[in-house]
């Protein structure tokens, strides 16, 4: 049986995904579906990056915008999310094309997930409020001590698989790392093409700079003032611990200037970058390698490549 082609984008914050991505949909007859953990919340188009409609171009876009801004989301549950529209994608011949920066994402699409059992959203809020109370670093310390392979093999920064893993820890009483040596489920059952576009680091530097410049003119600090005076109660569910909100709530309780919330946020946007950097190089197996962001430049190469 033939399989269907699917392709992922993979690459860095402020990289130019969106526009690439835009122009492989519009030359390979396919549609965008997000693969970036941040992307799917509603409310945070600004902070989060989130494509505007002149840039869709009119490429129907999927996932994006989709959950409310406290809504819980974990790998499995994203995995049954882009299933469900890979397979609406591919019914109407079309070619799905998964953008993101949350590499995770792309390799639950590409290998599947690890069995898991429903947990709990109790435990779930007790970890997350468990975070608020001690910070990152108490909670990756206890990591550490139940679980020391799945804390070696995330970046000790990473509250959502810090909370994850002890989630799956205090509710199945087995560690994380454990559950992920049994076989994967749940693969698309497509053909992958993979495009890693990864301009050099001096570029993405740059661009990640004049970033907060855009947003402000966008309106960003409204909007993200809107969001957490509305779920201010919960503060560490769903995209309110996305990169900006937590370091403009200091700014909005008189802890932090904004210009202090800006720096911090550009600092954690370079951090990022660099973390995904180390992922694509490490974990990404591409088929076509971009350095460019030349959306006509970067199609070119990979007609070329592919």
């Amino acid at each position: 049986m033939t399989l269907p082609l699917a392709i992922q984008l993979f690459g860095p914050t402020a990289s130019g995904k969106t526009s690439l991505a835009v122009k492989l949909a519009q030359a390979l007859n396919g549609e965008i579906i997000n693969a970036d953990s941040q992307q799917v919340y509603a409310g945070l188009p600004i902070i989060t990056a989130q494509p505007e409609e002149d840039e869709k171009q009119g490429v129907p876009h999927h996932l994006f915008g989709c959950l409310q801004p406290n809504e819980p989301l974990d790998a499995g549950k994203y995995l049954a999310l882009a299933t469900q529209k890979c397979e609406e994608v591919l019914a109407r011949g079309k070619v799905p094309l998964f953008v993101g920066g949350t590499g995770m994402y792309l390799d639950v699409l590409a290998r599947g997930i690890s069995p898991l059992p429903t947990l709990p959203d109790e435990v779930k809020q007790q970890v997350a409020q468990q975070l608020e109370a001690q910070g990152q670093q108490a909670l990756y310390d206890e990591l550490k001590q139940v679980d020391a392979t799945w804390a070696a093999a995330i970046d000790p920064a990473d509250s959502q698989r810090t909370q994850h893993g002890l989630v799956v820890w205090q509710a199945t009483g087995k560690k994380l790392s454990e559950w992920q040596q049994q076989p994967r489920q749940g693969a698309l059952p497509v053909k992958w093409l993979r495009v890693a576009l990864c301009p050099p680091r001096p570029v993405l530097r740059a661009r990640i700079s004049q970033r907060w410049g855009i947003m402000q003119q966008q309106g960003v600090v409204e909007e993200v003032r809107t969001v957490w005076e509305q779920f201010k109660d919960a503060p560490t569910q769903g995209v309110l611990k996305s990169i900006g909100v937590p370091e403009l709530a200091k700014y909005f309780t008189g802890e932090w200037a904004l210009q202090q919330a800006a720096d911090r946020i550009e600092t954690m946007h370079q951090q990022y970058a660099k973390r995904q950097r180390t992922w694509l190089r490490n974990n990404f197996v591409a088929d076509v390698a971009l350095l460019t962001g030349d959306a006509e430049l970067a199609l070119a190469q990979l007609q070329q490549g592919a």
